[in-house]
Parts: structure tokens; C-alpha cells; sequence
């Protein structure tokens, strides 16, 4: 069903929301139907006899759950007029071809405009996409819904005019050197780009830890010339420690002792007192 706005205002105004005439369309039509409601329950009595005769038609509308719409006539008005002009014999309104939309005069902004609405919770951008009259237009969001607003709260940011001569020359330029080795440039940077996020996401393979034996073996190569126990131990708990490990002295001494025995056995080592050397350079 469709309401007249102005008379939505004077509903909403009536029972107390003072601020109803600078509500958009879907919290005005939020608001009324709340009203309705508590009119329907007895909790809300309008004082004029207008705002009830409207009220009265809505109730039905909305037990029904037909939703509300803003337009020109009132509900019941229609009905009404229809009657009239069957008794004066004039044609019904609607019967004839809709006439053509005037344009709109006086308002600054038009139809496919970049503007900054200023509400008074955020600012938001959008692009008008209707004028209503010198004071109002609806504006569509990044999200592509559609909202009244102010003009005197929007900022122009680009006219459409603006946008349209640039898509234009855009189309119209002709391609120079420069413009392709540029453009070349921006695909292989955007290509490098791509590639180092991709080498960024994979996961790099965990360096190989040694065990203790082999950090052992590692340890009698690195002195050729050869060392005393106690040297090796503390060179290989180190390098224990350097992957993470806790600190273990004794097991260090323990595993050099061992290697050495098992050199001496082999014929790889020798062990003169506490100090173990290499048989062969080999």
C-alpha cells in the first residue's frame, strides 16, 4: 500500500519523533509500521482525525503483511477520487498514458554523480542515481543499495560529465612506445610480485639435525692434528647446543670417549694419555 511521505512525517510527528522529516524512506517506513502496531493494540490515539483515518487503513494492511510504500495518494484517497470522478464522469486517474517526467530544476546535482553524503553518524560515498527535487536525491552505495539523501549534505567529488570524457579519451588515445613499455614494466612487476608472494607461502624444509654420534665424528675431523678429550667434549656439547638442544657436558665426554675407543679399535686413532690423534690424514 502506498502512503503519502508528508503524511508519514505527521504520524511519526504526532506521536513524538520531532525528527521524523529528515528520516530516510526505509526507517520512516520502520517507524509507521510500529506506530500501527500500537495503534492497533490501543496504545497509541492520534489527536487529529487525518493521521487516524490513515492509521485505521494501515492496520489491515499490515495484519495482512503487506509492506508499506511511499507515494503520491494516501491510502483510502484513491478509492475516494475513483468514486468522484465516476459520478462527475471524468476518466479515472491511471487510465490515461503516464506523462513524461519534468526535469528537475534548481538542484546542483545530477544523475551519475560522484558525491560524499555527510551524515551525521559516518560519511559514505556513493553515485547519485535519482533526483527527487531541489533538496533531495537518492544515492547508491558502493554495496549497491539505494538511500535518500540532503543535497546540502552531499560533496560533489566528480561530475558525471567528468567521468564520461575521461572513459573516452581513455578509449580514444592511441597507444604510444612509452605507454606499452610501461604497461610491460607494471605486468612484470605485478608477475614478480606474484611469484615471491607464492615462494613466501611455501613451507621451507627444516634443517637436517645431527645426532649426537654423528656431531661426535664431525668434531674428531675438524682437528686433524688431534685434541685432548676434554677439548672435544666441550667443542661438541657446543655444537650440540646450536641445534637447540640443552646443554650436556657428560654426555658429550661420554660419546668422545666412546668414538675413541671404537677409533683405537679400528686402527683410525690413537690415544696417548688423555689427547686422541689420527693414525693416517686419511
Amino acid at each position: 500500500m502506498k502512503v503519502n511521505k508528508e503524511t508519514a512525517v505527521a504520524i511519526c510527528q504526532d506521536y513524538g519523533f520531532s525528527t521524523a522529516d529528515g528520516w530516510n524512506e526505509p526507517r520512516l517506513a520502520k517507524k509507521l509500521t510500529e506506530l500501527v502496531q500500537l495503534y492497533r493494540s490501543g496504545e497509541y490515539e492520534p489527536e487529529d482525525a487525518g493521521p487516524e483515518e490513515v492509521l485505521r487503513s494501515l492496520a489491515e494492511v499490515v495484519k495482512s503483511g503487506e509492506p508499506i510504500e511511499f507515494g503520491e495518494e494516501e491510502v483510502g484517497q484513491r478509492e475516494r477520487a475513483e468514486a468522484d470522478d465516476e459520478e462527475e464522469g471524468e476518466p479515472v486517474a491511471g487510465d490515461e498514458d503516464e506523462e513524461e517526467e519534468e526535469p528537475v530544476v534548481g538542484c546542483p546535482l545530477g544523475v551519475g554523480d560522484r558525491v560524499i553524503v555527510h551524515d551525521p553518524e559516518e560519511d559514505w560515498k556513493g553515485i547519485v542515481h535519482e533526483l527527487f527535487d531541489a533538496k533531495y536525491v537518492m544515492v547508491r552505495d558502493r554495496r549497491g543499495e539505494i538511500w535518500e539523501a540532503a543535497v546540502e549534505r552531499c560533496e560533489v567529488v566528480k561530475r558525471a560529465a567528468e567521468v564520461e570524457v575521461k572513459k573516452d579519451a581513455e578509449k580514444t588515445k592511441p597507444s604510444t612506445p612509452e605507454d606499452d613499455e610501461l604497461r610491460s614494466l607494471k605486468e612484470r612487476l605485478q608477475a614478480l610480485r606474484a611469484k615471491k608472494k607464492q615462494k613466501q607461502n611455501v613451507k621451507q624444509p627444516r634443517p637436517k639435525r645431527l645426532k649426537r654420534e654423528e656431531m661426535a665424528v664431525k668434531t674428531l675431523r675438524a682437528h686433524p692434528e688431534g685434541a685432548t678429550l676434554a677439548e672435544l667434549a666441550e667443542e661438541l656439547d657446543v655444537r650440540w647446543q646450536k641445534q637447540g638442544k640443552p646443554s650436556n657436558p657428560r654426555a658429550a665426554t661420554y660419546q668422545i670417549k666412546r668414538l675413541a675407543k671404537a677409533g683405537v679399535l679400528f686402527g683410525l686413532l690413537k690415544l696417548e694419555g688423555k689427547r686422541v690423534s689420527w693414525l693416517s690424514s686419511e
